[in-house]
């Protein structure tokens, strides 16, 4: 089917708010532009904008994305491309990635989009984009400088709960044609980071924490096994067995004690 046939079904069917319809035809639509098609870079540029679109609404944040870096590259490619579809694929990643928490990233594709003169609403649009984007990076920054403070003091909430955000992240990657990536787990850097963390936050922990200590030992042998350094993990392994056996003994020993209190108890009662 001609990609004007392709992009007519789309533009019915977004505007009939069957957006995943629309976004695949989008999809289909580019590619069926022809490579000898006149001006077909900036034609597939144009698609991928409504695409990017079409998939804001989806909340599909990570194919928006996608699909908005291929209409700047593609208005960019196009010497016939005018400032709308620059615009259009800048504040559509824009968007995207504002709502990703890629604000530093954000904020630039706002400030490139308003210096393509945009038309009114969207140049509202964008400020307010814009404004926001900075605001939450300076609000994120501020909380990592923070964060970073507790951790050089040793905190223990702190460093549990970093280690736990760097060995349980996972980027999510859309392919930009109605398609997703499998998650990308985090790298072998982040893993080891972690690892280090929970052995700290273990030694930091509370003496009276014995659960909060376990699972920080535990935490640190599964990095340590995601990394194949099989032997350190066993270590902690064995720490972690360690742990388990002295709180089974700790619990029996209290048992016991209120065992013999009650025998004590009895005792006392009978001989009255």
């Amino acid at each position: 089917m001609h990609w004007r046939a392709l992009k007519e079904l789309g533009d019915g069917h977004r505007a009939r708010g069957e957006l995943p319809a629309a976004a695949q035809l989008y999809a289909q639509a580019v590619a069926a532009v022809e490579p000898k098609e006149t001006n077909g870079a900036k034609l597939r540029g144009v698609l991928l904008t409504k695409r990017a679109f079409c998939l804001l609404e989806l909340r599909d944040w990570g194919g928006a994305e996608f699909a908005g870096s291929g209409a700047i590259t593609c208005s960019d490619e196009c010497a016939r491309a005018g400032a709308a579809e620059l615009c259009g694929g800048y504040h559509a990643r824009c968007s995207a990635r504002l709502r990703q928490g890629k604000y530093r990233e954000a904020a630039a594709d706002a400030e490139r989009a308003l210096q393509l003169s945009p038309a009114p609403k969207a140049e509202a649009e964008l400020k307010e984009m814009a404004f926001k984007a900075k605001h939450l990076l300076q609000k994120k920054l501020n909380g990592e400088e923070r964060a970073r403070e507790r951790l050089a003091d040793d905190d223990f909430a702190s460093l549990k709960a970093e280690a736990w955000r760097l060995s349980s992240a996972q980027n999510r990657v859309g392919t930009g044609f109605g398609e997703e990536n499998p998650a990308v787990s985090t790298g072998a850097h982040e893993i080891e980071q972690a690892a280090g963390l929970y052995r700290r936050a273990a030694v930091a922990a509370p003496e009276s924490q014995w659960r909060e200590v376990a699972e920080c030992f535990c935490g640190e042998a599964t990095c340590l096994n995601n990394l194949a350094r099989f032997g350190e993990a066993a270590q902690a392994a064995e720490v972690l067995l360690v742990l388990l056996v002295l709180l089974v003994l700790l619990v029996l020993l209290v048992l016991l004690v209120l065992l013999v209190l009650l025998v004590l108890l009895v005792l006392t009662l009978l001989s009255l």
